[in-house]
């Protein structure tokens, strides 16, 4: 039992880094390709997570598995807006915030919930 405790607090430490250093290079880099890059891969990140935090609730728990749907879709909506905004500097601001609070919000869910 400890081994497997063990195990998820490693998950989970590693889930957390990958989602912080996503997150401070999608507003650090210079590059508009780079910044896209990592936008899309933290939004490919972000789906296992919202699909982590789904498969954590009780079927009953059907407000909180709403919400679950719902912080996984900030992320495909960031992706979306990225891939129409087209350069749009406002739009990829958009982009970057929504994936940015999918991740967090996350990431906190499967810490407190």
């Amino acid at each position: 039992m400890d081994d497997a405790l063990g195990m998820l607090v490693v998950a989970f430490a590693v889930m957390s880094a990958i989602g912080l250093v996503g997150i401070i290079l999608m507003f650090r880099l210079q590059s508009q390709n780079a910044r896209t890059a990592v936008l899309c891969g933290m939004s490919a990140f972000g789906v296992p997570l919202a699909g982590l935090y789904l498969s954590s609730l009780p079927t009953n728990f059907t407000d909180e598995r709403m919400l679950a749907w719902c912080v996984g879709g900030l992320s495909v909506l960031g992706l979306v807006v990225q891939l129409c905004g087209k350069g749009s500097k406002r739009a990829s601001l958009l982009a970057r915030l929504l994936v940015s609070a999918m991740v967090a919000l996350g990431i906190i869910a499967l810490f407190w919930l």
